[in-house]
């Protein structure tokens, strides 16, 4: 299977979307997981960007895989901003990959609520 196979889900056509079923891959196998995920990117935005509407502000932190191992050493127990270790394990951990694969694919775009990003 090709690296890039993933990438036919976003081209649009019907045959490439099945390649990269978002709905049953994703929300259908963690919907509880991406929940927490949402919550987790609340929290921080409230924390790191006070009063603005929410985004990632990929410049102030890049640092993942760092922080990812930090907050893995600490999974099954909640942070001192009352949000699970592991929810930010798995907020890290999406953001390296968005980070990845945004590097690796000059024709991918940045979310809507991403801003500051920089390849």
């Amino acid at each position: 299977m090709s690296a890039d196979k993933w990438l036919l889900g976003l081209a649009g056509d019907s045959a490439g979307r099945k390649q990269s079923p978002i709905f049953e891959g994703a929300l259908g196998y963690f919907p509880n997981a991406l929940a927490y995920l949402a919550f987790v990117s609340k929290t921080g935005n409230d924390q790191h960007n006070t009063g603005e509407p929410m985004h990632w502000a990929a410049d102030k932190s890049t640092d993942h895989a760092d922080c990812i191992l930090r907050h893995l050493s600490e999974t099954g127990t909640v942070d001192t901003d009352g949000v699970r270790h592991a929810g930010k394990v798995f907020w890290r951990a999406a953001a390296l990959l968005e980070t990845e694969l945004l590097r690796a694919y000059p024709q991918l775009k940045p979310g809507r609520n991403v801003k500051n990003f920089k390849r």
